[in-house]
């Protein structure tokens, strides 16, 4: 929409520019027009683009571009202080984004009645993202994704210790796996299996109650590690919150395993640390000294 220039004022809270503040704009604006509407609140003031007007007042252009945002006086004040800061942290971009969002997206906080066409197309509301944040469009949906997900990681994003595209794959490869995982079917087997004279019980081995005592030659046991992988979104063995909650409940896990194992038998236990606190949380070692001082079995040999 069109207003005449002499209807509007700067916002209280605006900067105010001098003439030679806006000399690039009278050269372009006298070539080219005006290429950019100003934004301005119902009270119409200006609270974007008091530069352009400035350089229109000095033209003596009558009429000017606007376009008018129905926004609160809050959002206003922040869509104003945010455009003074430099060096924003990734919270005050995510603030700027939703005030754009309000401006740009139909039915979403501005007068749609009031609009043309003209002003809300994706490259309007891209330039303007851009123009606000410094960054594109694009990478501000990234951030806002992990800021819905993983809202501890925009801390490391502002201290530089990961990007937001990192973050984002790495919210995208979860977000795809959960997706998966909850799609797997979950096969049940009531009964064990007999075929070609072997038998495959398809349960847990913390309860091997279908097997006599000392009857086992071979146990070949390859736990999940602790925090590595998850196989299902129920809490198991490895979804642990602390390394001697997993080794407690490993270690629980394979007492019945002593029990089938014949005096002269072998036990093979396949396991992996697990980097905690950017440290080896020495698994293996834990679960191996827990083993051989709490329970009766042997330590033969290790390999790494």
């Amino acid at each position: 929409m069109k207003l005449e220039t002499k209807e509007l004022s700067i916002h209280p809270h605006s900067t105010n520019y001098k003439n030679e503040d806006v000399e690039d704009l009278l050269r372009s604006i006298d070539l080219f027009g005006q290429l950019q509407p100003l934004i301005i609140n119902t009270k119409k003031e200006v609270i974007k683009g008091n530069r352009r007007l400035l350089a229109c007042q000095i033209l003596k252009i009558k009429t000017v571009d606007v376009i008018m945002a129905d926004i609160g006086e809050n959002d206003t004040f922040l869509f104003l202080q945010l455009n003074k800061t430099k060096n924003l942290k990734s919270v005050d971009l995510l603030k700027y984004l939703e005030l754009i969002e309000k401006l740009y997206y139909k039915g979403q906080g501005f007068r749609s009645d009031l609009l043309t066409s003209t002003y809300m197309s994706r490259s309007d509301k891209e330039n303007e993202t851009k123009e606000m944040t410094g960054k594109s469009y694009e990478t501000m949906r990234k951030l806002k994704s992990v800021s819905k997900n993983t809202p501890h990681v925009l801390e490391d994003i502002d201290n530089g210790k990961i990007t937001i595209n990192v973050a984002y794959n790495k919210i995208k490869k979860s977000l795809k796996k959960k997706k998966a995982l909850s799609k797997t079917p979950i096969i049940n087997i009531d009964k064990s299996i007999i075929k070609n004279g072997y038998t495959l019980h398809n349960k847990s081995s913390e309860n091997m109650n279908e097997i006599e005592d000392c009857s086992v030659s071979l146990i070949f046991c390859s736990p999940p590690y602790f925090r590595r992988r998850k196989y299902s979104e129920e809490k198991g063995l490895g979804n642990e919150k602390t390394p001697l909650e997993f080794i407690n409940n490993l270690y629980k896990t394979l007492q019945d395993c002593y029990r089938v194992l014949k005096e002269d038998g072998s036990f093979y236990l396949n396991i992996a640390d697990t980097f905690v606190d950017g440290g080896l949380a020495m698994i293996p070692e834990q679960i191996l000294l827990k083993l051989t001082t709490e329970s009766k079995w042997k330590l033969r040999h290790k390999v790494v």
